[in-house]
Formats: C-alpha cells, sequence, structure tokens
C-alpha cells in the first residue's frame, strides 16, 4: 500500500515546515507523497532538495488548519492518508510502523507521541534527541481498540482502557476522506474528525510507540 502525508501550514509556520520535510526525509521508510497545503502564501519552494515527491498547493487566502488539511489531503493519490502538523516532527520509524499496520485491514490508526515539555511543569522536558534516537525493534499493534465515544471526552477512545494519542495524527484509509472531512468551523476539529469516524460504525487501531514529537509552543 501507499502512503501519502497531508500537511497543513501557514505562512508563519515556514520555518517549521522546513525542519520537518528535513526530518521526514530521514525516515526509514519515505512516504510515497507528501502534500502541503500553504495559506496566506503566493507560493513556496523548499530551501533544500530534501529529496521527496511534494505536491505544493499555496493561496494568498487565509485558511484555517481544518481547510488546510482537506486541501492537502484531497491532492494525494495514494491508499492512506496520514497527517502530521507543520510544526510537530516524526519518529523515524513513523511511516514504516503506520504502512506495516495497514496490512492487518484497518480503516485508521493513531499512536502514542512524545512531548517537548509538561503541560503543567513547563521545567518539565523531553529532549527531541532522546526521541529520535530510540530504536524500536517492534512495533506494538492494537487492532479496532478505538471503538467508543467516552463520556466527558470529546475524541473517541475505549471504554476500558484510556489509550493516549494525538488527535492530529492519525492515518486513514483515503477513501474514507470521501465521506470524511475535517470539519472548518470546529474549534477542535481534530477530535471531531475522529469522533465522527466512531461514530459511524469505523474503528481505529492503536500503535503503542511513540512515533511523533509534539513541540509545544506555550
Amino acid at each position: 500500500m501507499t502512503l501519502g502525508l497531508a500537511i497543513p501550514c501557514t505562512k508563519s509556520y515556514i520555518n517549521y515546515l522546513e525542519n520537518l520535510l528535513e526530518n521526514i526525509s530521514k525516515q526509514t521508510v519515505i512516504p510515497d507523497e507528501i502534500s502541503i497545503s500553504i495559506s496566506e502564501m503566493d507560493n513556496y519552494y523548499p530551501t533544500n532538495d530534501y529529496g521527496l515527491n511534494l505536491i505544493i498547493t499555496t493561496t494568498i487566502d487565509k485558511k484555517n488548519g481544518a481547510e488546510n488539511r482537506n486541501i492537502a489531503s484531497s491532492k494525494l493519490n495514494t491508499d492512506i492518508v496520514s497527517f502530521m502538523d507543520c510544526d510537530d516532527l516524526m519518529h523515524p520509524q513513523r511511516t514504516e510502523f503506520i504502512k506495516e499496520s495497514f496490512v492487518n485491514d484497518i480503516d485508521g490508526v493513531v499512536h502514542d507521541f512524545e512531548i517537548s515539555h509538561n503541560c503543567s511543569w513547563k521545567t518539565i522536558e523531553f529532549p527531541l534527541d532522546e526521541f529520535l534516537n530510540v530504536t524500536y525493534e517492534n512495533m506494538d499493534f492494537k487492532k479496532d481498540v478505538i471503538d467508543s465515544i467516552v463520556s466527558g471526552s470529546l475524541y473517541p477512545n475505549n471504554v476500558s482502557v484510556k489509550y493516549v494519542y494525538h488527535n492530529a495524527h492519525v492515518s486513514v484509509k483515503k477513501e474514507l476522506l470521501k465521506t470524511f472531512t475535517y470539519d472548518t468551523t470546529h474549534t477542535f476539529p481534530d477530535s471531531i474528525f475522529n469522533r465522527s469516524l466512531i461514530e459511524n460504525g469505523h474503528k481505529l487501531s492503536y500503535i503503542s510507540n511513540k512515533l511523533s514529537y509534539y513541540d509545544l509552543k506555550w
């Protein structure tokens, strides 16, 4: 199966995007396509040749993250669409494990993640270098375990086990995007997208390996 990345971006986040592109170029398995939707910018050319198959869409219009996600994903011609925020980074084995997970005939998958610093105690830091230098011997995969709308939570999970995952880093079969898109009017479109999948009979699988690095900006 082929895998494409869908990345939303705005002009003010271009420097973060360059870091992500360099990060992607070091994946153990390179994504087949990478679609980037950039708003508030009339054109964009990466500062370096990262050796990636890039599809770049720009507009001078102001768009939110959900709109850019929908645009980026619509340009992909792959079996799997994996979403990634432009200011976050990927573990070197992320693409490899996500592709491997879809061999199990699943609709979508989410995974655990590392965070740059603790939300409550900002002096507690989790260094990026340590995250990138971890090599996983095996993927820890659980099929279709995120299958419920849990009381008191906007995003779906499991009624018995609370799985930790990043809503914005979901990967799904491309065919599902014919029916499901990101709500461009909601404050939390990532959560609503995943919730919509579960509410309509789909399930998300889970990879417990930490495959992305969430860089908190506050």
